[in-house]
């Protein structure tokens, strides 16, 4: 009840404040985004599970101004192998994103982002509920629910003759909470992360692209005693993109590594782990776009990911197998009216799951569905 209150006020005042605000239409807009979705997954080990949720987010923007407030009503679910079904109904965390634009005052454009995170969400779970920690290759919101946090960014951009580049750089203040009613005062430490892109007109329809991210992870502490430090993640890819006349293509290929991590010791401390216990990833992805007339919109996607075994020898308590990802998305968008559009669309993917901590005596192949129906109204 306090998590919706806490919502509905919020989402409140921007809808006052959008409604209210300066009366030039040419400089104010606003727009409310609300739908359906449906995640649902089973595996050939008599798993399954299923989650829906329904996202609210109101946006406005006034001149170099940008406000966004976004929550979800959601429901989860998981049947998992040889345990009774474990449920929950729950407002996601709310999340408060605000940016200011800085074009054609200097050298290089500006854009200053600050990013909350409000603990509306569930935590201090149960046992049994932290099943519901669910793997993102299968449903759309993994996390229940988490503390505080407060990320402020900087983006600087530029563009010359065929060139544009831009160079980001933020930081994540992570709050404390209580991640079970085992583990209390879970304090995760701060990220660091820096990012980068450069794009090349190479014609008129044609772009390539090249970007990069990085981030590195501090210290996650419970009750002030050190736990757990994630090992730095490192992203590099590259993308072409093609624009002419009612199509839209764009492919990127992206590869990630991530450092080995630290333990707790029961000695005291933390220590690096013997092995890595992430494999490296690359990940694959297609999308295209076609305008059938000036209000329609059809729109696929296909994504493959491939993860590598870890380095920890099969057995072990850490190691975790090869897992590859294949999905397949079809949408159509519709302009209904000036200020009213929606979209209905369907995914489908295969997950092969090769032994992990979690299921170390054989495999798993899990089978998914995801649909949505969303609607969007700009004013």
């Amino acid at each position: 009840m306090k998590a919706l209150k806490i919502v509905i006020g919020i989402l409140c005042l921007v809808s006052v404040w959008c409604i209210i605000g300066p009366a030039s239409a040419a400089e104010f807009e606003y727009t409310l985004h609300t739908g359906f979705h449906f995640d649902l997954w089973r595996s050939d080990a008599d798993e399954s599970g299923f989650q829906f949720h329904t996202p609210i987010e109101v946006a406005g923007r006034y001149d170099a101004f940008s406000l966004r407030v976004l929550s979800a009503v959601m429901y989860t679910e998981t049947s998992p192998e040889g345990r009774d079904d474990v449920s929950v109904s729950n407002f996601a965390d709310t999340k408060i994103n605000a940016s200011y634009e800085i074009i054609g005052r200097f050298p290089v454009d500006i854009l200053i982002g600050l990013d909350l995170n409000l603990p509306t969400g569930e935590t201090r779970l149960s046992a049994d509920d932290l099943l519901l920690y669910l793997d993102p290759d299968l449903v759309s919101i993994t996390q229940l629910g988490e503390g505080f946090n407060i990320n402020p960014t900087l983006v600087l951009g530029r563009e010359w003759e065929r060139w544009a580049a831009g160079l980001g750089a933020g930081y994540v203040w992570r709050g404390s909470y209580d991640y079970s009613e085992e583990v209390e005062d879970y304090d995760p430490g701060n990220i660091f992360t820096l990012s980068a892109e450069v794009h090349y007109l190479l014609t008129s329809a044609w772009q390539a692209r090249l970007f990069a991210q990085y981030a590195d992870y501090g210290q996650d502490t419970v009750r002030d005693a050190a736990f757990y430090e994630e090992g730095d993640f490192m992203m590099i890819g590259v993308g072409l993109d093609y624009s002419a006349g009612p199509w839209e293509t764009s492919v990127s290929l992206r590869s990630i590594q991530r450092a080995k991590s630290r333990f707790d010791e029961p000695s005291g401390g933390i220590l690096k782990e013997e092995a890595n216990s992430h494999g490296d990833e690359w990940v694959a992805d297609l999308f295209c776009r076609y305008a059938l007339d000036s209000r329609t919109t059809l729109k696929g996607l296909a994504q493959f990911l491939s993860i590598d075994a870890n380095d920890y020898p099969r057995g072990e308590d850490l190691y975790v197998g090869e897992r590859q990802k294949f999905a397949l998305g079809l949408a159509v968008a519709r302009q209904f009216l000036a200020n009213l559009s929606g979209e209905v669309g369907v995914k489908g993917f295969i997950v092969d799951d090769d032994e992990t901590w979690y299921h170390p005596t054989s495999g798993r192949r899990y089978r998914g569905l995801s649909a949505a129906v969303t609607f969007t109204g700009t004013f």
